[in-house]
């Protein structure tokens, strides 16, 4: 056992051959896990932002809408909601008429026309977390309930998200809406 000690042979070249083509194996078996785990990790990064960003957004939607009422809206109609062109409009529980719309850079819009002046009301862009508004559409379900879509857009990975929630308007027995 000594004299083995003390012997100055070294590794063949064929064992240092496998022990790197070992070494290989692993680390590519290993990157490829690590992987994996990394396109998972952002996914759920991404669907959990996503489901704050739709939540925060329809939650908005609804506080808004829910409690509108039947007066004229400042167009001069006596439809209670009028949906077209991308653009929402309704008169809130103040009796303010409101212009619900989604911006060209995919931000939720509310504009009160309080009439002295036009205020426009929104969420910051950091608050959406990489995402965007692709979408945001409504339709009439029953007398008092409407559907609302609503699509996110990740900028950065691509990621799409939909969620749709139902509104039940308190004010307004049958609904006399337009949607285009």
């Amino acid at each position: 056992m000594i004299k083995r000690l003390k012997s100055k042979k070294g590794f063949t070249l064929v064992e240092l051959i496998v022990t790197f083509a070992l070494i290989g194996i692993i680390m590519i078996i290993t990157t490829g896990v690590i992987a994996s785990s990394i396109r998972v990790e952002y996914r759920v990064e991404n669907l959990s932002n996503a489901q704050v960003v739709s939540r925060t957004i329809l939650d908005t939607v609804i506080s808004e809408l829910a409690p509108a009422t039947k007066r004229p809206l400042e167009s001069g109609s006596d439809i209670a909601i009028r949906s077209q062109n991308g653009m929402t409009e309704f008169t809130d529980k103040n009796g303010i008429p409101v212009v619900l719309s989604v911006t060209d850079e995919g931000l939720l819009n509310l504009k009160y026309n309080t009439g002295d002046e036009n205020v426009d009301w929104s969420y910051g862009k950091k608050s959406y977390m990489n995402n965007r508004i692709e979408s945001l559409s409504f339709e009439k379900e029953r007398e008092n309930r409407v559907s609302v879509t609503l699509k996110l857009k990740n900028e950065k990975t691509g990621f799409e998200y939909t969620t749709k929630k139902i509104i039940t308007f308190y004010n307004l027995e049958a609904i006399n809406m337009d949607f285009r």
